[in-house]
């Protein structure tokens, strides 16, 4: 078995650059931002899908949470509270999201995107909660 390398915050960063997230250091790519947070935040309503039984109301309070969060402006919160819920769920936060921890920028950008769709599918499942 292959031992994964540790990489630093600027590997890391030049990582999400090549991913088309950043432009550089500081400055989000939108168009890039925006598929990747809408991949993984249908990645993660899938996994909780298959994690929970069917009937089971169980994305509603976790977008409550990352709301109230996103009030706050605290999106690292909001980022450790998915990676609280993808444990809950048995499963490990996916690679890509775990690397953007290098970067505020890319925390904010990531989680404001992830939240921003979230709302859009709960308002689809349960239009009281959007309001």
């Amino acid at each position: 078995m292959q031992k994964r390398k540790i990489l630093n915050d600027a590997e890391l960063l030049d990582r999400l650059i090549h991913m088309g997230l950043l432009s550089d250091g500081n400055t989000i790519n939108e168009e890039g931002m925006s598929a990747f947070a809408g991949i993984f935040f249908g990645l993660f309503v899938w996994d909780a899908k298959c994690a929970y039984p069917p009937g089971a109301n169980q994305l509603l309070p976790v977008y409550e949470m990352l709301i109230k969060d996103e009030k706050a402006s605290d999106y690292c919160d909001a980022y450790l509270m998915l990676s609280v819920q993808y444990d809950q769920m048995g499963k490990t936060l996916p690679d890509p999201v775990w690397w953007l921890m290098c970067s505020d920028v890319a925390v904010r950008g990531f989680m404001q995107r992830f939240i921003e769709r979230f709302g859009e599918y709960i308002a689809g499942c349960v239009p009281a909660a959007a309001e």
